[in-house]
């Protein structure tokens, strides 16, 4: 299936997914990868998807979103990202009869990692790191064992993936990463 692995550090966010997509017994290593960046002006969110790979590649590939203005940054994303997110799948039929993708995002968006679940659902990742998909359970462990380690974020998320590669047999590589870059805030910003 996946690994997705965030890290928010020094008011970045780290992201890293490995390469493999995965059907019943079957693994096909990817060439593209899973992650990607949407963007509207000076509005970045950076991300990835597991769970059905059309809901990743038409976020990565369609994704249209609006600028995000001066309201909390959770308004932001129910309110516009979220509905921008399901109209997309919706008019892709990818929307089960539930009202629900067949996906969860966990993606950085103004130095903080955010998950979004299948109904939608957004909620900021409260231990500043966080990893989804069938290797998800160990690149967690191995993240919360490096929690206080002043290692280089990026090496962390590799050691987590590759914890990930080790003992799941539905992730592979390669590795790859990306960096959600931090936001110059004005003062009273949150």
């Amino acid at each position: 299936m996946t690994v997705l692995v965030g890290l928010e550090s020094g008011g970045s966010v780290y992201l890293c997914a490995d390469s493999a997509v995965s059907q019943d017994d079957d693994i096909i290593t990817l060439t593209d990868s899973k992650l990607f960046e949407v963007r509207a002006r000076s509005t970045v969110i950076m991300g990835g998807a597991c769970g059905c790979a059309r809901t990743g590649q038409l976020i990565k590939y369609g994704l249209k979103i609006t600028s995000y203005k001066n309201s909390s940054e959770l308004d932001y994303l129910v309110n516009d990202f979220a509905f921008a997110v399901r109209d997309l799948l919706k008019n892709h039929d990818l929307i089960t009869s539930d009202g629900e993708m067949e996906a969860q995002l966990l993606f950085g968006f103004r130095g903080n990692l955010y998950k979004m679940d299948e109904g939608f659902h957004i909620a900021r990742v409260m231990d500043g790191y966080y990893a989804l998909g069938s290797g998800g359970p160990y690149a967690t462990g191995a993240m919360y064992a490096m929690r206080e380690s002043k290692m280089d974020p990026e090496k962390k998320l590799g050691i987590a993936a590759n914890a990930a590669v080790r003992f799941c047999s539905s992730v592979c590589r390669p590795i790859h990463h990306m960096t959600l870059p931090p936001v110059k805030r004005r003062k009273g910003e949150e």
